[in-house]
């Protein structure tokens, strides 16, 4: 019987993201809420910029102080992409999520594996967060770009953006329809923790068929 045709929709998420749907498809992830009321463009200022380094490396040493993971770092890692982060840079606890989470990203990409290339893509981010992006070395990307960025040896570390929007937008050639639509390359990964992270990450890169890898995360970093 061949497989039944669903209908898909368009919807403008309205922070420069769009929702692909499709009838009878499970709703996507809620992203994290951020203020209503529009912010000013404005670089970081350089005190802005050391509260915000300050910050985050406070969340570092908090990950790195965790227990070591039993297993060993996975290997043949060349790239790691951070997408969807949404507005970390300004000061205020509604962004304390995003820093709680560019901070995961690079204790396990830059202190622990070593990877080179580090890159990040929100059609959200403002001129503070891409300040703060390059003062911690990662290169931020605009789409479609990102795509270009993922492939082989690659890690998507997407810690709230919902299946919908990833697989259209940022996952596209990687993503083969089968069936009801289960990406059939991309292997998923909920993590919980940075040691859970290094686990789940060795785990999905020897049993997975492919070599890339999809690693998605909580916010419970930040609690």
């Amino acid at each position: 019987m061949p497989p039944r045709r669903q209908k898909r929709t368009t919807t403008s998420l309205g922070d420069g993201w769009s929702l692909v749907s499709s009838s009878g498809s499970a709703p996507p992830h809620a992203r994290a809420q951020m203020p209503t009321q529009p912010q000013p463009d404005l670089p970081l200022t350089p005190h802005d910029l050391m509260l915000l380094c300050d910050d985050i490396n406070t969340y570092i040493a908090r990950l790195t102080a965790l227990p070591p993971s039993p297993y060993p770092l996975p290997s043949g890692i060349t790239s790691a992409a951070c997408v969807g982060l949404g507005p970390f840079a300004l000061p205020g606890p509604a962004y304390a999520r995003g820093k709680a989470q560019i901070a995961a990203f690079l204790a396990f990409f830059r202190f622990k594996t070593g990877v080179v290339r580090r890159v990040a893509q929100d059609p959200a981010f403002r001129r503070a967060d891409k300040d703060g992006l390059k003062a911690l070395e990662i290169d931020v990307v605009d789409a479609p770009g990102i795509t270009a960025e993922i492939g082989e040896g690659s890690v998507v570390y997407a810690p709230f953006l919902g299946w919908a929007v990833m697989l259209t937008q940022v996952l596209p050639r990687w993503w083969e329809a089968e069936g009801r639509g289960r990406p059939k390359a991309v292997c998923v990964v909920p993590c919980f923790d940075a040691v859970h992270l290094g686990e789940m990450c060795e785990w999905s890169w020897r049993c997975s068929s492919t070599k890339f890898k999809l690693l998605m995360t909580t916010d419970g970093l930040d609690r």
